[in-house]
């Protein structure tokens, strides 16, 4: 039996835990990291509320909301 064949003969027996365990390892890698990045997009974005113009709205803060004056159409 040369060399060669005893390597293979070793990565057969051995070797193909390690390699399921290789493969196990980079598929929960790429899914976590997948998962991150959708969560992170998701949390990126803002709430948003859509009211009919008109609409009387109440609004409950808890600290100081700071709104720009509200400037009309230019006519």
């Amino acid at each position: 039996m040369s060399a060669e064949d005893t390597v293979r003969s070793e990565v057969t027996i051995s070797g193909e835990n390690d390699l399921v365990q290789a493969i196990r390892q980079s598929t929960q890698t790429n899914t976590a990291r997948a998962g991150d990045q959708i969560t992170q997009r998701n949390l990126d974005i803002q709430p948003t509320i859509t009211i009919r113009p008109g609409a009387p709205v109440r609004v409950m803060v808890t600290r100081d909301l700071i709104l720009a004056p509200w400037r009309g159409r230019a006519s």
